[in-house]
Parts: C-alpha cells; sequence; structure tokens
C-alpha cells in the first residue's frame, strides 16, 4: 500500500485504557476501562466511557435489597420502594 498508510496508527490508539472515576457520589476509586471494552461501546453506539462502579462498591450494591418503605405522609398506610441502587 506504501508509505502514505504508516501513520493512520492502530486501533490501540484510538481505543486507549483509561481510569475512570467510580459513578457512586462521595466514591474516589478508580474504573479500568480496557481499549477493547471503549471499542466494543463504540461499535454497540455506547459512550466510550461508560459510568461504572468500583469494585468495593459493586459489591456493596450486590448485598443491598430492595425496600418498602412507609409513607412518611400522616395518615397514610402506603409504602414506595427504595430501590438497592437509590440505596
Amino acid at each position: 500500500m506504501g508509505d502514505q498508510f504508516d501513520n493512520l496508527g492502530s486501533l490501540g490508539d484510538l481505543f486507549p485504557a483509561s481510569e475512570l472515576k467510580c459513578r457512586i457520589r462521595g466514591c474516589d476509586n478508580l474504573v479500568h476501562v480496557s481499549g477493547e471494552q471503549a471499542m466494543y461501546n463504540a461499535a454497540r453506539g455506547v459512550s466510550g466511557k461508560p459510568d461504572k462502579m468500583c469494585q468495593s462498591c459493586y459489591e456493596r450494591f450486590l448485598k443491598l435489597e430492595d425496600k418498602d418503605m412507609p409513607c412518611s405522609r400522616q395518615g397514610c398506610s402506603g409504602t414506595w420502594v427504595w430501590n438497592r441502587f437509590q440505596q
């Protein structure tokens, strides 16, 4: 093909591995996103840098369960669901 294509680089140059901040507010841990994952997300039309939880936040998330919470309005006997992601 010649020298005209020597400077195109590689897919690894287009989708480098990166470190992103955990998506959980107050957590300062970093999440590793591989170049392969970024390329896969781009091919699916999803953001190349997805919002992800770090391993410790994810482990805690898996232990949580949805909770039925009582309504705080006086005289109301209804409940609402506080799902595990909101917690």
